[in-house]
Formats: C-alpha cells, sequence, structure tokens
C-alpha cells in the first residue's frame, strides 16, 4: 500500500512553511503537514501540498525547555535529561517529532505531554500570523488537542515546563518491577533507559516490520463499568485517569489480545504476535484488507466486553 502527493515539500524554515502555504493555496488543494509520519496511515494518493515539517532547535532557560517542531521527540527527551530537567522519561522512545506530540497528546506508562506544555508555538495557515498558545488553550483531553480539529494552526514549536528535581513516575507496576528486576534505583535515567528496553521488547521495530505503534487508543470508562468488567474478566488491568477520579483508562493491548486475536489476519496486515495493540504491514496489502482487519478487532472486542477502540493514528486522505 503506497501514496502518492501532487506536491511534496521539505519545510526547514518558517519562509519554507509560507511557501508551501501560498501553493497550496494558489492551486486550491489541501495542506498536509506532516513529521516522521509514524502516526499516519496513508491510505490513498493524495491531491495535496505534502509538507515535511524539518523545523531545528533546541534550547532551554530555567526549567523551561524549548524545541522546534521537526525535533526527533525521543532525541529531545534524552537532551532534557542531559540538561538536568526531568519529567519526559517515561515518554522514551515514542516515534515521531516534537511537533506531533502536542497534537496527539502523546503519553505512556502514566504520564501524560500536556503535564508540562507551557505554549505551543504556531502559524496561522489562513493569515500567516505567528503565535504562542498556552497550554490551557490547547484542549488536550487523552490523546486529543485542539490542533486535530483545527488544521489551520500548524505547529512550529513547543515549550515544556520540567522539573529541576528528579521525581519518577512509577504508576505503571511493569515500569517500577523491570527497575527492581534490573537492580536499578529510581531514577530519571534508569526510568528513560528501562522504558527503552521495555518498549524495544514488547513493540515491533518499523525500520524492520512496519507499523505506526499503538493503533488503537487506551478506552476509558466509568470507574463502575471498570470495576463490572473486572468481576467478569480476572486479570483486567485498570489505570486511573489524571482528569476525572470517576472514569479508569482500559488496557487496549489486553482486551484485543483476550479476544483471540493476535495473529489475526487480512491480506498483508496481521494483528501483532509481539504486541497486541500493533498492526504490521507484511507487504502486499491494500486499503480494504486494513479497513477489513479494524473493523474486525474492533467487533471482537466490542462483542465480548461491550468496549468500543478508537484508532489512534490519522488515516490520509480523510474519508
Amino acid at each position: 500500500m503506497s501514496s502518492r502527493a501532487r506536491y511534496f515539500v521539505e519545510a526547514t524554515s518558517i519562509d519554507d512553511l509560507k511557501f508551501a502555504i501560498d501553493l497550496a493555496s494558489s492551486q486550491a488543494i489541501d495542506l498536509v503537514p506532516i513529521g516522521q509520519g509514524s502516526n499516519i496511515v496513508f491510505v490513498d494518493d493524495l491531491d495535496a501540498v505534502v509538507i515535511l515539517i524539518n523545523l531545528r532547535g533546541r534550547s532551554k532557560t530555567g526549567e523551561v525547555a524549548t524545541a522546534a517542531a521537526g525535533e526527533p521527540w525521543h532525541d529531545f527527551v534524552e537532551w532534557t535529561l542531559h540538561n538536568q530537567l526531568y519529567g519526559l522519561e517515561n515518554l522514551a522512545l515514542i516515534p515521531g517529532t516534537v511537533g506531533a506530540a502536542p497534537i496527539q497528546n502523546i503519553g505512556a506508562y502514566g504520564v501524560e505531554l500536556d503535564e508540562f506544555v507551557e505554549n505551543v508555538s504556531v502559524i496561522d495557515t489562513e493569515t500567516l500570523e505567528e503565535s504562542s498558545i498556552p497550554a490551557s488553550d490547547c484542549g488536550f483531553a487523552y490523546r486529543q488537542s485542539r490542533f486535530q480539529k483545527e488544521k489551520k494552526l500548524l505547529v512550529t514549536g513547543l515549550s515544556l515546563r520540567l522539573k529541576q528535581t528528579p521525581d519518577p513516575q512509577l504508576y505503571y507496576p511493569d515500569l517500577k518491577d523491570r527497575l527492581a528486576m534490573d537492580n536499578l534505583s529510581e531514577t530519571p535515567v534508569n526510568v528513560f533507559e528501562v522504558v527503552c528496553r521495555i518498549r524495544a521488547e514488547k513493540l515491533p521495530d518499523p525500520a524492520m516490520l512496519p507499523n505506526v505503534g499503538s493503533f488503537f487508543k487506551n478506552p476509558v470508562v466509568t470507574a463502575a463499568q471498570a470495576e463490572n468488567l473486572q468481576l467478569r474478566f480476572h486479570g483486567l488491568p485498570l489505570y486511573p485517569t489524571d482528569r476525572d477520579t470517576d472514569r479508569v483508562k482500559l488496557s487496549a493491548a489486553w482486551l484485543i489480545d483476550q479476544a483471540g486475536l493476535k495473529l489475526t489476519r487480512v491480506g498483508g496486515f496481521e494483528v501483532s504476535e509481539q504486541h497486541a495493540l500493533v498492526i504490521v504491514n507484511l507487504g502486499g496489502g491494500r486499503k480494504a484488507d486494513l479497513l477489513a482487519l479494524i473493523e474486525r478487532v474492533q467487533t471482537q472486542v466490542h462483542h465480548r466486553f461491550g468496549v468500543d477502540l478508537e484508532p489512534e493514528p490519522g488515516f490520509l486522505p480523510i474519508n
């Protein structure tokens, strides 16, 4: 499955962004910004200007770390640790760029990006005005932000208020247990390294077997619904949400695994044996195959648990 775009622009400066915006406007076609494309499924050709955001630069002022949108996310996390700024270590090895992070409001191992966001720098593709949007105006929610709907706001950079004193977050038993198993103290650097090891062991390497990482969001349900599910299904893991004590996060991977869906294959696409939350591209798959596999997973999970799964990656073009 492959896609082609009418135009492609790599932007290493704000002027490049403005050129791409003008090009899309003059041709009366969509502007489609991407970073590393690690959370996008291209299902067809795009009659659009695809712009690769490759703005670079990192800096720190006190406890505030700032990075341009094209910086690789994992490299930025590692850089913050080297500069004695803490908080992002649980988000290590998440593929993608700094610019994509607030759009998706990325999170892992009990930590969500919006906990640290100071502001998000953007350019308005309609007015070409540059501005910084404070975290309170970003519309952050679980794997959501205003930038997903307000396409005219193109993310150019991100500022995060981190911690100068280590404060490891070990909500997830897997993380705490692995530190103990490896006989490591609970320091940010050790958390960073353990997260990298766990992710590398659990998730198929996209360089070796194409995938977009976690394919479904972890569903959030009421505490009462979660309690009922736990009574019916022994071993169902539950995780707290930061925003609402009456709502609980379930493990989509556990639901898919328990529904017996690992190795389920349609055409060239398959639910990974290594991790149930990942759909891998074995080659030769068609758009219809992928959509059919997604529907099969959603249907079987809903039939068994009464829980709806929502895909995490974006699809282009949007149908």
